[in-house]
């Protein structure tokens, strides 16, 4: 057969890889189009599949709580006989955490995010970079109060009823009767707006009313 060409078998199956070619000792790739003049012997190059995965893109309302940016799911046919997984997440190029699921919690951790999947087994290993994961967390809205308003009496008033744990204030009281502008700032502006304004700021009124007059109409004395 020297100089003919020759049929080069199928490789045989091994699990959890993929076939790549037949090479040479030299670790040349052999081309199947060749003739042969000398014996050769010719070995099976394999490359790891690369492990299935799942993840979906994350989209919420800012509520305080983390949420967990993770794999559904990552498997590869070689997970029983000791193949595991690595996990390198990447935002804006730059290496954030390691493993299979990050926490984001604020609005600024909205945006997409990498994934550098590495899987090994035994002396062989295999990549895959998952791109484009998108995290979207949106302000939490919150609704301008109206506030209630109060009667002059001659002592300063303030508003009540506000809750001090969303949005601060200014204000040493009112004294005389009018009505007032009062600036609310959301304590947490990063991950809050206010719906009306659609900024973490919000201007709303008091009015301290002036007090009514009571008569009491005496009844006519008879002399």
């Amino acid at each position: 057969l020297s100089g003919e060409l020759v049929t080069v078998p199928d490789a045989p199956l091994r699990e959890g890889y993929e076939f790549l070619c037949w090479e040479t000792a030299l670790g040349e790739r052999f081309d199947e189009s060749r003739g042969i003049s000398d014996n050769l012997t010719l070995y099976s190059k394999y490359n790891l599949v690369s492990p299935k995965f799942k993840i979906s893109s994350l989209n919420t309302e800012y509520n305080g709580e983390e949420h967990a940016l993770s794999f559904s799911e990552v498997s590869h046919p070689l997970d029983a006989k000791g193949g595991f997984a690595e996990f390198v997440w990447y935002r804006s190029g730059e290496v954030i955490s390691r493993g299979k699921s990050i926490g984001v919690r604020n609005v600024k951790d909205s945006g997409e995010y990498s994934c550098l999947i590495t899987y090994s087994y035994k002396s062989d290993s295999t990549s895959v970079l998952v791109e484009g994961i998108s995290v979207g967390i949106s302000p939490k809205m919150i609704e301008t109060p109206t506030l209630c308003g109060a009667v002059y009496d001659g002592t300063p008033k303030l508003p009540t009823g506000l809750d001090q744990t969303l949005y601060s204030f200014e204000c040493d009281g009112f004294t005389d009767a009018g009505v007032y502008q009062i600036t609310l700032t959301l304590n947490d502006g990063e991950n809050c707006m206010f719906s009306a304004t659609g900024s973490d700021v919000a201007v709303v009124s008091f009015e301290v009313s002036r007090a009514k007059n009571n008569f009491i109409r005496l009844p006519d004395v008879k002399s």
